[in-house]
């Protein structure tokens, strides 16, 4: 399945709208958008302004703009690194987070790395502020041994290459981008352990991916093609982008990238209707990788609207592997702090050893500062409060 037109299901899809004509795409009659006059398999682009924010008014005037180096929204207490790499002449940037009670913990911990990744269309800060990692973090570290570190990585052109290094169908070249983001995040795990001022308190068996809507599909194709770096991984609202559809796909799959059991634990709600059959069937696929042969459904008391779909007795693992899918009953796609909270306690099981040996090198050049030409970068993007406030209304509504 294509998966370029992300950004069309993402909460800020009216940023498309100023967006469309640069980019190619255009809204058509019918509702759906066309990418150089072919009609694509994305809808709602017709989707009115003002009924999907009219709180705008009081949500502040101008939206922040970011690039692979830029994003004003970020707070400035919290620090981007920024490393050379083939997908931008500038570069490509993320942000780190070390909660305060990790930073001043004198009993010697070491936390788990999670990297989590922003919607299409969107910017890190917009993560930042919606995915609720962040407050957990923050939550986590008051107790001893607890907290992780926190990055969230800029895509380019504020999209990911979720495609991976597969080899895509040549009816779809015009539509996906051609970078190498599993090469861009391996090396941002490995600047991360080997090299980063948090390099000691980095536990290299605790790497975890997450990230929503075009993140979460990201989040599934690393976990996929780099499952031996990868202890565990969660995410919400999106789906593994070009999903093997049958048993001979899926044994290729494992054997091309040497998929090895992963946790995983993904988050969706159905009335996401864009990817939620996707999910679906992304949550078979990585069941069958997981040689899970059990299946059960329970309640879960965060809310009412909650439901998981766990799949069991999978390969031996410790501890015992699952296969999970938390469906929220009439959930959007917006994101959910809730179904956050639910991701975190499982991924915080889990642990893959050997993760150093896999790592490349660390990447040796580092700018300080995003060259001038950023600002030819910068494009219309959702205002962070904007997105602070979904997560909110998410949280009361789903709570």
């Amino acid at each position: 399945m294509a998966c370029f037109g992300f950004l069309v299901s993402h909460v800020g899809i009216f940023c498309l709208l100023a967006l469309a004509q640069k980019d190619g795409w255009t809204c058509g009659s019918d509702g759906y958008w066309y990418q150089n006059g072919v009609k694509s398999e994305y809808s709602n682009c017709n989707t009115n302004k003002d009924d999907e924010n009219k709180d705008d008014s009081k949500q502040g005037k101008g939206d922040a703009g970011c690039s692979v180096t830029t994003d004003p929204g970020m707070p400035a207490t919290v620090d981007r690194t920024c490393i050379l790499h083939s997908s931008g002449s500038e570069g490509r940037c993320w942000w780190t987070y070390v909660p305060q009670g990790v930073k001043t913990a004198s009993d010697g911990r070491r936390v788990p790395l999670l990297v989590d990744m922003h919607g299409g269309g969107g910017c890190a800060s917009h993560q930042y502020l919606s995915s609720g990692f962040k407050e957990l973090s923050d939550l986590e570290a008051a107790n001893a041994g607890g907290g992780f570190v926190l990055v969230w990585p800029q895509g380019s052109g504020r999209l990911w290459a979720s495609h991976g290094t597969k080899n895509v169908p040549s009816e779809n070249s015009k539509s996906l981008p051609t970078w190498n983001d599993i090469d861009f995040l391996e090396k941002l795990v490995a600047f991360m352990v080997k090299s980063s001022t948090e390099k000691q308190i980095i536990d290299p068996e605790r790497i975890y991916v997450s990230g929503f809507s075009l993140g979460c599909m990201m989040s599934h194709r690393f976990s996929m093609e780099r499952s031996k770096i990868v202890a565990a991984f969660g995410c919400h609202g999106g789906e593994l982008s070009f999903y093997p559809t049958n048993e001979a796909e899926m044994d290729a799959d494992k054997s091309a990238y040497a998929i090895q059991a992963m946790p995983v634990y993904l988050t969706i709600g159905d009335n996401d209707k864009n990817w939620f059959p996707g999910a679906q069937r992304s949550w078979q696929a990585w069941k069958y990788w997981n040689n899970c042969t059990s299946n059960s459904n329970k309640s879960v008391s965060a809310s009412s609207a909650f439901q998981e779909h766990v799949a069991s007795s999978c390969t031996n693992y410790t501890p015992t592997l699952e296969t999970v899918m938390l469906v929220i009953q009439g959930g959007p796609h917006a994101p959910d702090p809730l179904a956050t909270k639910q991701t975190w306690s499982f991924l915080s099981r889990y642990k893959r050893s050997g993760v150093l040996q896999e790592l490349p090198a660390a990447p040796s050049e580092t700018f300080p500062s995003p060259p001038a030409t950023n600002a030819a970068r910068l494009v219309l993007s959702v205002g962070p409060v904007v997105w602070a406030s979904l997560a909110l209304l998410a949280t009361k509504q789903w709570a």
